[in-house]
């Protein structure tokens, strides 16, 4: 027996080469950290000085009357922001003094800009969008050591004890492989621009504009997977040994197995030895998907369902499942994807986002967003709500929600709101005796109006999907939102006014003196989504150079003049960003090459052949919509359904004559109630996790809520006025109320043969580039050797490779012959 004077036994000690490696990921980890902040505020700081630029040089404001209107105005901020951040105390003459100097000081720096700078930052989107690509692999990379993946955590609820771990340690198997395949990808992709750009002696393989070869800057993606898939495969030995997992993510207790089954080799193959029958059940029915054309298409559905149910159930990350049914319905389905390296089209996907303006948008809004929250804004805001609408019956729950409404706007997160505003009002609601069950699932509820209110993510993120089928600009997105984010908060605050006069809940009087004070408080956090707005809408710039401009609005408030923030927590915020960033970025890259297969196989054409076979109409598609999304919003997450779903809807709903710009209200309506419904409601999770409570307590607070915003939702899906006729009204000169479509849209007109089918600098996919090289080799009377019975097979890269050297040595013998 062991007597408890005995010293406790020294804990094992990790053998020499694994402290080695840990000691190696930990600076590699505080490198990729720091990359990440570096690369935010790069490319903010970039962005900014290209829209400075041009808004300095532009002539057209630059009347005397609207110089004037101009000057006064920054005058009267810049001297609100001197008396803010001396707290009142500096008086009235000198705050007016300096406000002048400060103007002056930005208009020198203004006119001094633009006279070094004559041409502009031109290069500027094309380099952020770069920068965005590094700071989003670096973000995935850190998302796999902190364990931030995004995933469906069934595991969590079907699995206990033993077989939970094992299963663990098989979803990070998954993830190991399929990094390493995405690596080896990504890595042919670098080469072959390499090749290129080695060939013409740095003539190609470079973005137009912008002298970085494509194979330099695309480096980080072979980089970063390699890197993840060194972490997969970690985690999965550290659980396998009991041992704590790589920095962040689980904790040591949830990475050990149970006592007892640690590091035993006949314990690992036995709880290993379900998810890998299930993963040999999957591979033969594969093969047996090649045994004949009449079972092919029946094995090869329940193939890539099978595939698709094993990896909800063991819990890989999302990016890993929709990547394994994307490269399932190549694989199985669709043609000429019988080698390796015709599976390019994920990075090219990857690739291709450098090409998209408006992806650019959202990691400068996640991150003002996350800057802004970490500050003071939130109690502000409250503060301000209160003082406008205490003196209403159930004054505090109004105010909850309208401080919602105004945080969102800033945060545009719904799970960022629920946390921010609940931790705050919840004890206050409390306090004033409203009932918990009403409090949890009023701020459970007012905290989804995130997504609804602009700046949103998830309209950015509708923007890039829906503009596959016709372009959607952001900025009518966001105004289509405001009316509809209102009526909502404004059934919500009813219900709370209703049930503050059957609860005879106590009031405050107004003040104006107090209502003055709290919007003088919270002046400069209103002021962001008015800069925004208001910076769109009158064209001083795009949607994507406004997120630029709101992480600058949003360091110069919190860091001079609320002066809440503190140096080490920006940085922690960027990281944090980053990470959000990271993960956000894989799923959308990998959605895309799914789109891909959907749109090679032609599925919206049949779907949208079927709804018309069946005479549906646009009233009964937008009702088979919503319940659709409904029932999607269940079981995903808003950007999940945005990124799967969006492209086999949107062709339908542009081919039955529907806006996509009143669709994607209805989209994201639809999501922002999946997140109060169980079992995957995230904003149910984030409140039971915060506020302490029961789930099914919270989900119960939340029911009338859902029954709330479900009315809401059939008359915003019906009436396209509520979100289109601020649209009409400012943005396209046309009547404000909208009719609801009767019957299909007319056909696309073609473009014309003078206009441009390709952007400057847009990353060509494989397809793409081969058909470029016959249609010159065609041009010039050579044969179209290794192209297909179409003329549009896409060769390996060895094989691309190896014609262009044959090309190149008959070049040079050719010059060389007498």
């Amino acid at each position: 027996m062991v007597s408890p004077t005995d010293p406790p036994e020294p804990a094992p000690r990790a053998s020499s080469w694994r402290g080695g490696l840990r000691r190696l990921d930990k600076a590699w980890l505080k490198l990729e950290r720091a990359g990440v902040v570096a690369g935010f505020l790069v490319m903010s700081a970039v962005v900014f000085a290209d829209v400075f630029h041009r808004v300095s040089a532009d002539r057209a404001w630059q009347t005397p009357l609207k110089l004037l209107a101009v000057g006064l105005a920054g005058w009267g901020l810049c001297w609100a922001a001197v008396r803010t951040a001396t707290k009142s105390a500096m008086p009235h003459r000198k705050a007016a003094g300096l406000a002048a100097l400060l103007l002056a000081g930005v208009a020198l720096a203004a006119a001094a800009f633009v006279w070094l700078v004559p041409a502009g930052v031109i290069w500027a989107q094309t380099f952020a969008l770069v920068l965005t690509i590094w700071v989003g692999f670096l973000g995935a990379s850190i998302a796999t050591a902190e364990g931030k993946h995004l995933k469906v955590d069934a595991a969590e609820r079907l699995f206990k004890g033993a077989a939970k771990h094992w299963v663990g340690t098989a979803a990070n198997l998954f993830g190991a492989g399929f990094s390493l395949a995405l690596a080896v990808l990504a890595f042919s992709f670098c080469r072959y621009h390499y090749g290129v750009w080695q060939e013409t002696e740095g003539a190609g393989g470079a973005f137009e504009g912008l002298p970085i070869p494509k194979f330099l800057a695309f480096a980080i993606l072979p980089l970063a997977l390699g890197t993840m898939t060194l972490r997969f495969f970690a985690a999965a030995y550290l659980r396998a040994h009991g041992e704590a997992p790589p920095e962040g993510g689980e904790s040591p207790a949830a990475a050990a197995p149970p006592a007892g089954e640690r590091a035993r080799p006949t314990a690992i193959a036995s709880r290993l030895a379900t998810p890998l029958l299930l993963l040999i059940a999957v591979v033969l029915l594969w093969r047996f998907a090649f045994l004949g054309p009449e079972a092919g298409g029946t094995v090869a559905v329940l193939s890539i369902l099978a595939a698709l149910i094993a990896l909800v159930v063991l819990g890989a990350p999302l990016f890993v499942v929709l990547g394994m049914v994307a490269t399932l319905c190549f694989l199985l389905v669709a043609e000429g994807y019988d080698t390796f390296d015709s599976y390019q089209v994920f990075v090219v996907k990857i690739a291709n986002l450098s090409t998209k303006n408006v992806l650019l948008a959202i990691p400068f809004f996640v991150v003002s967003g996350a800057i802004m929250s970490a500050g003071s804004i939130a109690a502000r805001l409250i503060a301000l709500a209160r003082a406008l609408v205490g003196w209403l019956p159930g004054g505090l729950a109004v105010a909850t929600i309208f401080a919602c409404v105004f945080f969102a706007a800033i945060s545009g997160s719904s799970p960022v709101t629920v946390i921010a505003i609940g931790s705050l009002m919840l004890p206050a609601l409390l306090k004033e005796g409203y009932r918990e069950k009403f409090s949890l699932g009023l701020l459970t509820a007012a905290g989804s109006l995130g997504i609804v209110i602009p700046p949103s993510i998830p309209m950015l993120v509708y923007a890039l999907v829906a503009s596959n089928t016709s372009p959607v600009d952001v900025g009518e997105m966001f105004l289509a939102g405001v009316v509809p984010g209102f009526f909502l908060a404004a059934l919500m605050a009813v219900h709370a006014v209703w049930t503050g006069v059957k609860e005879k809940r106590p009031t405050t009087p107004f003040s104006p003196r107090e209502a003055w004070g709290a919007f003088r408080e919270g002046f400069w956090a209103l002021g962001l989504p008015a800069v925004i707005m208001g910076g769109i809408y009158s064209g001083l710039f795009t949607p994507t150079e406004a997120a630029a401009v709101s992480v600058a609005y949003a360091l110069v408030v919190e860091l001079l003049v609320h002066r809440q923030l503190k140096l080490a927590e920006l940085f922690r915020t960027l990281r944090e960003s980053g990470v959000a960033m990271g993960a956000l970025l894989m799923i959308m890259a990998l959605s895309f090459g799914l789109n891909d297969f959907l749109v090679e196989q032609r599925v919206p054409d049949e779907a949208a052949a079927w709804i018309a076979s069946k005479r549906m109409t646009p009233v009964q598609f937008v009702l088979a919509v919503n319940l659709l999304l409904l029932l999607v919003g269940c079981l995903m997450d808003s950007i999940s359904a945005l990124l799967i779903l969006g492209p086999l809807l949107v062709p339908i709903a542009y081919a039955l004559g529907l806006d996509l710009v009143h669709v994607g209200i209805v989209f994201i309506v639809n999501l922002e109630i999946g997140y109060l419904t169980p079992p995957v409601g995230m904003n149910l999770f984030v409140a039971s996790t915060v506020f302490q409570k029961p789930l099914g307590t919270v989900i119960r607070g939340a029911l009338p809520y859902i029954g709330i915003l479900a009315t809401g939702l059939l008359v915003l899906a019906y009436v396209p006025t509520m979100s289109l006729g601020p649209v009409n009204l400012f943005l396209r000169k046309a009547p404000v109320w909208a009719a609801f479509p009767s019957g299909p849209a007319p056909k696309k007109a073609e473009p014309s043969p003078e206009e441009p089918k390709e952007k400057p600098g847009k990353v060509l996919s494989m397809q793409e580039m081969m058909g470029e090289a016959r249609k010159k080799r065609e041009a010039s009377g050579e044969a179209d050797a290794g192209a297909g019975p179409g003329g549009g097979k896409v060769m390996s890269l060895q094989q691309m490779m190896e014609e262009a050297r044959r090309r190149r040595e008959a070049k040079e013998n050719a010059q060389t012959a007498p």
